[in-house]
């Protein structure tokens, strides 16, 4: 089992900088991820439109344009898990994308659930200590 005591914790030292993605949902209609940056000034998805995330766990998607989201008079949304996430971009440069039907949710504490595939990137992947191995 690990601990993961790197989303917000005093571990980490200054200038890591390195992501999280962990697969919560995958089935042939979608992909949900969750995801986690030490940085995120740091990364950039490829968007057709909107914007990437700026803050931790922020209640932000990133969709692929085959998702199934639902507007309101304040913006574009999707549920996942019983929350309410407001939809900021959507993913893929080209029509038929890879990423069509993937979902990519601003949340950590997904990431802490068991039995979620954790997925880490970065420049500083190296300088990481995970405990409990």
């Amino acid at each position: 089992m690990v601990i993961i005591s790197w989303i917000g914790g005093s571990q980490r030292k200054p200038g890591e900088t390195f992501w999280v993605f962990g697969i919560i949902e995958k089935s042939s209609a979608r992909q949900v991820m969750a995801f986690y940056a030490t940085d995120y000034k740091q990364i950039t998805f490829p968007l057709k439109s909107g914007k990437p995330f700026s803050a931790r766990d922020s209640s932000e998607a990133i969709v692929g344009m085959g998702v199934q989201t639902y507007k309101l008079s304040d913006g574009e949304y999707l549920d996942y898990a019983n929350v309410r996430y407001r939809v900021i971009g959507k993913f893929g440069i080209a029509e038929d994308s890879p990423l069509k039907n993937a979902v990519l949710l601003n949340n950590s504490a997904l990431l802490k659930q068991l039995n979620v595939p954790l997925a880490f990137d970065g420049p500083h992947l190296d300088e990481i200590g995970v405990n409990g191995i």
